[in-house]
């Protein structure tokens, strides 16, 4: 059951990695999805196209 769980939840943030933004469903990516980018919001306003 493990398994079946922890693929299906992979699956998720396989196909939708949004999903996984601010949730548990992260710690599953960064362990068992290969390539993986957590949200990272701080990232987000770096990258705005306004001054700081």
């Amino acid at each position: 059951m493990k398994q079946e769980f922890r693929r299906a939840l992979c699956g998720v943030v396989a196909r939708k990695p949004h999903t996984a933004a601010g949730n548990f469903l992260s710690d599953f990516g960064r362990r068992y999805v290969p390539g993986f980018q957590p949200f990272d919001a701080s990232a987000l306003l770096e990258g705005a196209p306004f001054e700081s």
